[in-house]
């Protein structure tokens, strides 16, 4: 990783629900389908929402259940394209981004700095 770059790691559950998002409204992604929250988070104006100045973005999701609860989620398709639609319109490293179950080898390969700090 270049040196003074910015990660940003975002663990998902599948569940970013809330009443105030970044689609300038609630979200609820707890469903089998989230089409619409998609085509929401696309039609955004790009540079919009907030300025990553070029950040790698790293979104994991966990390979075992949060919870005990039974609950509707989208196809894991449709949230990785959820994501990018609302990182297109901030500014992140494209090629720095990714999504699945695992850290990508720069997050496994980190060394913070001596003094401690990151």
């Amino acid at each position: 990783m270049k040196s003074g770059g910015v990660e940003i790691v975002l663990v998902s559950d599948m569940l970013e629900d809330c009443t105030d998002s970044l689609l300038r409204g609630p979200l609820k992604l707890q469903k089998t389908s989230i089409s619409k929250e998609l085509e929401r988070a696309e039609s955004l104006p790009a540079g919009g929402l907030l300025n990553l100045n070029g950040a790698s973005v790293t979104v994991v999701l966990p390979t075992v259940p949060t919870s005990g609860q039974k609950v509707a989620r989208p196809p894991v398709h449709e949230l990785k394209m959820f994501w990018r639609a609302i990182l297109d319109r901030c500014g992140d490293r494209p090629a720095n981004y990714r999504f699945g179950t695992a850290l990508p080898q720069r997050l496994l390969d980190y060394r913070p700095h001596e003094e401690g700090g990151l």
